[in-house]
This record gives C-alpha cells, sequence and structure tokens, in this order.
C-alpha cells in the first residue's frame, strides 16, 4: 500500500494566509462582503432513492447593500448539477435565487457537490454545498442513521463544518432521525461558545427525520481547526452514544468520525456531538500594497513519500 501524507505544517500557515480561489467572504449571518446575505451555505437532501429521480434545492440571496448587485455566475463542481440564477441587477434590499439541480443519476453513494458563486462586490467567491446520501435500494430508518443517543439517529457524531473566516459566521445542517414509535423532543446542553444548535420540527415525529441546524461563530481565540460540542437531550434524558453495523457506512467508525484522525471525545461512550470548522483570517478588505507585504510562506515540498509498508505498520 502506497501513502503520500500532506505536510500539515504548512497547512495550518495557509489556513490563516490569503486564498482566493474557492474562498468564503467575510460576514455575520451568512452575509458575505457587507453586500448579500444568503439563507444558507449547505443544503442537506438526507437519503434519497436513485429512482427518485433529479432533485432541487433553491437558495435565496438578499442585497443587503446601498447600490445594485449582479450574482455574475455559479459554477458547479461536476456536469451532474445544473445551475440557474437570477440574471438581472437586484436592487437595494431585493431577493434573487440560485437554483441547483442535482441529478441524481450516478449510483447509490453520499455526496457533497459545491458551487462557487461569484457576486458583483464581493472579492472573495462564495461556496455552497449539496449534500445527502443517495441510495439504490430501499434501507431502513435504523441503517441510515446508525450513531445513536437513545431513540436520536444521526449519521456521524462528528460532523464537518466547513471553512470559517474571522468575523463570520457560519451555518449548516444536517439530518436527524426520530427512531423511536411516539413523537421525541430534542433539546442540547453543554454547547461551546460559539455555537447555536437546534432541531426542526420539534417534537420530531415517530419514525421520521428533521433537521438539526447549526451556527459556528468566528472567536480570534481560535485558528485552524477548530470543535464546538454539544450534548444532546432526548426526551429530558442525555444518552451516551450507540453505533450499530450500517450497510451504508463502510465500518462502525465511519458513522463516528469523517476524518482520517479521529476525535477520541466523539464515539461509543461519549455523550457529545462535535462540529469542526476551519477558521482563518479574513483578508478580502487588504488592498493590493496590503497583500503585497504580507507574509509569503515557501516550502521546500508539499508531501512526503512513504512508500511501500507492510499493513500495520506506523
Amino acid at each position: 500500500m502506497r501513502f503520500r501524507t500532506v505536510i500539515t505544517a504548512l497547512a495550518a500557515v495557509l489556513a490563516i494566509l490569503p486564498f482566493k480561489a474557492g474562498a468564503q467572504g467575510s460576514g455575520k449571518d451568512n452575509v458575505f462582503g457587507g453586500i448579500v446575505r444568503l439563507d444558507r451555505t449547505i443544503h442537506d437532501f438526507g437519503d434519497i432513492m436513485v429512482s427518485d429521480g433529479p432533485v432541487t434545492a433553491i437558495f435565496k440571496a438578499e442585497n443587503v447593500s446601498s447600490a445594485p448587485m449582479v450574482i455574475y455566475n455559479v459554477v458547479s463542481s461536476c456536469g451532474c448539477t445544473d445551475v440557474e440564477w437570477t440574471r438581472q441587477p437586484l436592487k437595494p434590499g431585493e431577493t434573487g435565487s440560485i437554483k441547483a439541480t442535482y441529478k441524481n443519476d450516478e449510483g447509490g453513494y453520499p455526496f457533497d457537490k459545491t458551487l462557487t458563486v461569484y457576486f458583483s462586490g464581493v472579492k472573495q467567491p462564495v461556496i455552497l454545498h449539496l449534500r445527502g446520501e443517495s441510495h439504490t435500494k430501499k434501507v431502513s430508518l435504523n441503517e441510515m442513521y446508525p450513531a445513536k443517543f437513545g431513540n436520536l439517529g444521526l449519521k456521524s457524531v462528528d460532523i464537518k463544518g466547513g471553512n470559517l473566516s474571522q468575523g463570520q459566521q457560519k451555518s449548516g445542517e444536517v439530518k436527524v432521525a426520530n427512531l423511536g414509535q411516539k413523537p421525541m423532543k430534542v433539546s442540547f446542553t453543554d454547547v461551546s461558545e460559539g455555537l447555536s444548535v437546534s432541531v426542526a420540527p420539534n417534537p420530531v415525529p415517530a419514525r421520521s427525520t428533521a433537521t438539526m441546524s447549526f451556527t459556528v461563530t468566528s472567536d480570534r481565540n481560535h485558528w485552524g481547526l477548530n470543535y464546538y460540542y454539544a450534548t444532546p437531550v432526548v426526551d429530558g434524558k442525555v444518552y451516551k452514544a450507540v453505533v450499530a453495523p450500517s450497510e451504508t457506512a463502510s465500518s462502525r467508525d465511519a458513522a463516528l468520525n469523517v476524518k482520517s484522525q479521529p476525535n477520541p471525545l466523539l464515539g461509543t461512550g461519549s455523550e457529545k456531538v462535535g462540529i469542526f470548522t476551519v477558521t482563518k483570517e479574513d483578508f478580502s478588505s487588504w488592498s493590493k500594497e496590503e497583500r503585497d507585504r504580507g507574509s509569503q510562506p515557501m516550502a521546500d515540498v508539499s508531501t512526503f513519500e512513504i512508500g511501500k509498508v507492510r499493513k500495520g505498520t506506523k
């Protein structure tokens, strides 16, 4: 087996330095560049069947500036997603839309497709996500949500929050399930500072799904990879996580950790759900002169070739 290990020290430095491609703009409450407010940046379709055919999400974009604003372009990460958007200029206070249709014709698998959106007046493009899991055959609710806190089911206790710039709030959502036979009330305790989280509808109907929404607020005391935690309270009781085998996960651990280096504070026996983000500096307001004077990280190599190793070797 051949491995390629990316040098993490360089990644840590670059996390706080300016990037143009794929970077999120600054803002609060999903406001970017002081120009546009989006209703959300992530849409989770949840579990869908290939036989359902194409599925569509619509993002709303409001002009919160004092001048007309245009959605210049929207670029999909693959040909599996078609996009349409409001072409005419939006006056201050007006709202346009970005309509994305995922073709859902590539077979059953989890997907996370991106849309790169260019707005007039916003120096950096805004990244939107379309997430979900497509299935070729019917799968039980218990199999689709193998991480359990009592009757509360999740696909994973280790949730990807995405990139976050200083001065910005980042919102996202994931699907959760009520695995029980009666409505379930969900709340949260021991919530990390800078995190808000809620479930809707709440109570969650029996044997049904709901949306868990979260918002992370940037903090200049936190840089790079950071975790934000919350403890679910299900019908007034705190449970420890239990994970059942699932046909939709490559292993038990797949339901627990989505990163190559699992978080030891999460998983079986833990009461917590974790949301991780990568926090970087926001250089969108810098002038060209300020950028030219900024630090320029250099490295002699960006990867290290380990070569062939015997299975189990550290």
